[in-house]
């Protein structure tokens, strides 16, 4: 029986329970084919409509996805290729704007994080 927080903390054990305790996401992993198909659309938009009109932006906005899919430091990335994080943020954030222009203008919705 796993025991809550107060119990823990009464007992003399930290604060942290152990994984053992920790109780799955029952949503984890879980996606439908609608929701796999949204996603595979996403990562074309940086190619399609960010490239073409700035294409240091797109890479770098790329990088930064690739960072986070593949869950390492978008600062290593920046390091291994020589590029000042300050002007990477900046192209990042100008990536994003101009994605966010242009899928406004082609009234292209976009759902929101929580439901990705």
């Amino acid at each position: 029986m796993a025991l809550d927080m107060e119990e823990r903390l009464a007992e003399g054990w930290d604060a942290v329970p152990p994984e053992d305790d920790v109780e799955p996401d029952p949503l984890a992993g879980v996606t439908d084919r609608k929701h796999i198909a949204d996603m595979e659309l996403a990562l074309t938009w940086v190619p399609a409509i960010i490239a073409p009109l700035d294409p240091t932006a797109a890479r770098v906005l790329g990088l930064h996805i690739q960072a986070k899919a593949r869950r390492v430091s978008f600062r290593r990335l920046l390091e291994e290729r020589g590029i000042a994080r300050s002007s990477a943020y900046r192209l990042k954030d100008r990536a994003l704007v101009m994605l966010s222009i242009v899928l406004d203008r082609r009234k292209i919705p976009v759902r929101p994080a929580e439901q990705f």
